[in-house]
């Protein structure tokens, strides 16, 4: 009797395990290829963020750029007013403008 007890719960408790696996085992799976999805996701994302980055620095260097010239301009426009209210100043004119030629050339290459 001992013998037929121990074989039907051998086979019982087998029967159960294989069931709990293939309960579990398609969760698992289902788990399994969330998380695949959700570290795609991730690795998009993490794209994204460092093409924006690179888009950002092409950005602030155009802005450094156009400072750049704008400070250029500023001054070119600052030696003609000293010039035209004053009629002198005429070193400052060609020290502007040869900065000015000197600024567009370097933009040039």
């Amino acid at each position: 009797m001992d013998f037929l007890k121990t074989l039907l719960s051998g086979a019982v408790g087998a029967g159960i395990v294989a069931g709990l696996f293939a309960l579990f085992g398609k969760r698992m799976d289902q788990v399994h290829e969330d998380k695949k999805g959700k570290m795609n996701d991730i690795k998009e994302l993490q794209k994204q963020v460092a093409d924006l980055q690179k888009q950002m620095n092409k950005t602030w260097q155009r802005i450094d750029e156009m400072s750049n010239s704008d400070r250029a301009l500023l001054k070119a426009v600052n030696a003609l007013l000293l010039h035209s209210m004053s009629g002198n100043d005429t070193g400052k004119m060609a020290k502007a403008q040869e900065e000015l030629t000197n600024f567009i050339i370097s933009k040039g290459e």
